[in-house]
């Protein structure tokens, strides 16, 4: 684990040459120093039960099963057998691998998903899922973010400007021109890698290792004869095995951590098309603006047309009508009060008068509130005339009869022979009658 941390250090692109051959060299060195190891062991405390007649106990080494697996095939491999490492003595190494191992099995390259998140660096030999992604396990959910990437930008002083663009981008940092394009060269994220730059470390590292490697593999398109080819590839090298197999989706997740133009991005429009983000250059700095495409056109009104309309307010000093003193309530009679509103109805009528005249000054001021108050009385005693003239009606005409009195608050009216004394308070808002009405 850790390849693909290693090389981001050195400045090396993970598809180059110069990467290719980092991985012979570096597996070489830890093929012979494991194996040395194993033989000394073996002399200390003896070989593994099934040495002999195992390969190793001819002499041979995991390189030089590749001449084997070519004679097998008939076919020569696609690959370098030569040593990067000249002052790596391989012949006095396999004398003694000839005399015993300690261990049947030595080298193997896992996933180490787990064990690299654990350690701080990349698992196996796969370049980087992304420069910035979370990662769930069961222990819970990691953010996984390339340091090394991080410590570049900052010492160009490019993190800050940049940083929402590569969360943005899902890691992706291919198309951020801000970045110089040599270290786009170097941060590459799996999808953008080359298939073929898998299949060349796979096998740079394959010749030197005695068991197979994981070697997870990433496809940015579906073209399943482009996808044959690849691992037509991967046998003609020799690599024994590869791992997963991840084709890039057809759908991305959103990110919910900043604020992505869909309908640019996608070339999509819809209902948020009725808005659109313009970036605006100011100096050094970039804002970014939400405006309108419908453009509406907006007139300004001078100040001065809005004095004209304003008139200072003139108070007007308001003079409230007297009331009369009420009467204490003695008694509630409906049947009075009813006959009360019609008296004092027919009586304005008399008079010819259609409005209740109130007692007091009137202010010259015009007051809303008590013109509502009489119209909605007038309105009161318009029904209550009506509900009484329908009920005259259905009685005998020459069994009625009305006769005023003296006193000023009551008349009396003889309906079937029969004298009732009508309340005529002088106060119209009065519903009750006094004492001399009971």
């Amino acid at each position: 684990m850790g390849f693909s941390d290693a090389i981001e250090q050195l400045g090396i692109p993970y598809d180059s040459p110069h990467a290719f051959d980092f991985t012979d060299k570096i597996f070489e060195f830890i093929s012979y120093m494991a194996i040395d190891e194993s033989t000394n062991l073996a002399a200390e405390r003896g070989s593994y039960q099934h040495f002999a007649g195992s390969e190793w106990s001819k002499g041979h080494v995991p390189i030089d099963m590749l001449e084997k697996l070519e004679n097998d095939r008939g076919i020569p491999l696609d690959i370098d057998k030569k040593s990067k490492q000249n002052w790596l003595d391989w012949d006095t190494l396999r004398v003694k691998v000839k005399k015993g191992m300690r261990n049947a099995t030595l080298l193997a390259v896992a996933p180490n998903a787990n064990i690299g998140l654990v350690a701080g660096t990349t698992p196996g030999i796969d370049p980087r899922f992304a420069q910035v992604f979370s990662r769930n396990k069961i222990s819970g959910k990691y953010l996984d973010i390339n340091h090394n990437l991080v410590t570049e930008l900052k010492n160009m002083n490019l993190w800050d400007m940049v940083k929402t663009k590569i969360i943005e981008l899902q890691g992706d940092i291919s198309s951020i021109e801000e970045i110089p394009a040599h270290i786009r060269e170097i941060y590459k994220t799996s999808f953008s890698v080359s298939p073929y730059a898998f299949v060349e470390v796979a096998a740079r590292a394959q010749k030197w290792v005695d068991q197979a490697l994981s070697r997870n593999m990433y496809l940015e398109d579906r073209d399943l004869e482009k996808t044959m080819d690849i691992y037509f590839t991967a046998w003609k090298k020799g690599v024994k095995s590869t791992y997963y197999l991840h084709m890039k989706p057809r759908h991305s997740a959103e990110q919910s951590t900043v604020a992505v133009n869909k309908s640019a991005k996608m070339g999509k429009t819809g209902f948020a098309a009725a808005f659109m983000r313009e970036t605006v250059q100011v100096g050094a700095e970039t804002a970014t603006a939400t405006v309108e495409m419908i453009e509406e056109k907006v007139e300004f009104t001078p100040v001065e047309t809005f004095t004209e309309v304003v008139q200072p307010m003139v108070e007007t000093p308001h003079v409230v009508a007297e009331q009369p003193a009420v009467e204490p309530m003695a008694s509630k009679q409906i049947f009075s009060h009813v006959q009360t509103q019609m008296s004092r109805l027919l009586e304005d009528d008399k008079r010819g008068s259609s409005t209740t005249e109130l007692s007091g000054p009137i202010s010259s001021e015009p007051q809303p509130m008590k013109v509502e108050k009489v119209e909605s009385k007038k309105i009161e005693d318009m029904v209550v005339m009506q509900e009484m003239k329908s009920i005259t009606e259905m009685l005998p005409q020459n069994d009625i009869t009305m006769t005023s009195s003296s006193s000023d608050h009551y008349q009396e009216k003889v309906i079937d022979g029969k004298v009732y004394k009508i309340h005529m308070p002088s106060d119209p808002q009065e519903n009750f009658t006094c004492d001399g009405c009971q």
